[in-house]
């Protein structure tokens, strides 16, 4: 499928422009890139210089006062304390290296994706999005207008309505379709659970809407296969559970309890599983007929025909609102989780 007519979303406002940085951000983002970098080689070293620290540290106390094994070698776990550091160490610097990559790569494109416009709500925000907005760098007031502008690549967030953000949260810029003009609606009686009345209609999806939806089946498809293995592994420690019963009967005060929170989460996955399984298969079925439901409101009529401003739109199979009053469902602006 070409597309025609799509638009990048990134929370629910459009993107209108690509701005190039000023003299000024290049010198700073290239300082803070330099930043990341010394910062992911002092993680990397940081746990070398304690355990040269840790040695001398453990010859200033009186040998009495330091376990050790029979050998007179000082006890495993006084080791362990500065051997441990490296996992986090490891971790921490590779976190620094590819924020510094990204900052760096940021300026090798040159400009950053400027998004404005009024977003409806925030409910879709994932935990760190919703950080944003405690920390004051969104607004939560209805119809303000507000822009934000992030990086192309990373998607990380730069600014916000003209506050500099530090670069370390990640948004997701979605690419949706606009909504059509003059569409052509067929009257119909009534479709499945929704109720039978006059003036009901519906149309044929555009190209651009149908891709659209294919593209939010395939993101949220990996889901699934979260909650299968979830399942299974939880599934395995609760059969686990049940046959060490019968090799440690004197511990079933405690294993009890355990296999039925086990298996009260088995069936929560199982659950969960087959709900958003029916509703990709749902929505796969909306998609490949291609039709959506139109539902008037009280409204101005045009030439005996219902306003873009008074129809609720829904898909027919999941039942799922697909527009508002000639604005997009606000789903269609976020990664469902």
């Amino acid at each position: 499928m070409k597309k025609t007519n799509m638009v990048r979303v990134c929370l629910g406002l459009d993107s209108t422009q690509q701005r190039p940085f000023t003299a000024e951000e290049e010198f700073i983002l290239k300082s803070e890139a330099r930043l990341f970098w010394r910062r992911g080689w002092l993680f990397f070293a940081a746990p070398l210089w304690i355990l040269l620290l840790w040695i001398p540290l453990l010859s200033m106390f009186p040998h009495d006062l330091i376990p050790h094994d029979c050998s007179g070698i000082p006890w495993c776990p006084i080791w362990c304390v500065p051997l441990l550091t490296w996992p986090v160490a490891v971790v921490m610097s590779i976190l620094q290296f590819r924020q510094s990559r990204r900052v760096h790569r940021a300026l090798m494109l040159g400009y950053v994706e400027h998004f404005e416009g009024v977003p409806e709500s925030y409910a879709f925000l994932g935990k760190a999005q919703q950080k944003l907005v405690s920390l004051g760098f969104l607004k939560t007031a209805p119809n303000v207008p507000q822009w934000i502008e992030i990086f192309p690549e990373s998607h990380l967030l730069y600014k916000s309505n003209n506050q500099r953000v530090d670069p370390k949260f990640k948004l997701d810029v979605m690419e949706v379709a606009k909504h059509p003009d003059n569409t052509f609606r067929v009257s119909i009686s009534g479709f499945r659970e929704v109720e039978a009345r006059d003036g009901v209609q519906r149309r044929h999806m555009a190209e651009d809407e149908r891709m659209e939806l294919h593209h939010h089946i395939r993101l949220t498809r990996p889901l699934l296969w979260r909650y299968c293995l979830l399942f299974v592994w939880t599934f395995l420690a609760g059969l686990g559970q049940v046959a060490s019963l019968y090799h440690e009967y004197s511990s079933i005060a405690w294993r009890l309890p355990l296999i039925g929170i086990l298996l009260t989460f088995c069936l929560y996955l199982g659950w969960r599983f087959h709900d958003k399984y029916s509703e990709l298969r749902e929505m796969e079925l909306d998609r490949e007929e291609g039709w959506v439901l139109c539902i008037p409101l009280r409204g101005k009529k045009k030439n005996n025909q219902p306003s873009e401003e008074s129809i609720i739109e829904f898909l027919p199979h999941s039942i799922t609102l697909w527009s508002l009053k000639g604005r997009r469902a606000n789903w269609r602006h976020f990664k469902i989780s």
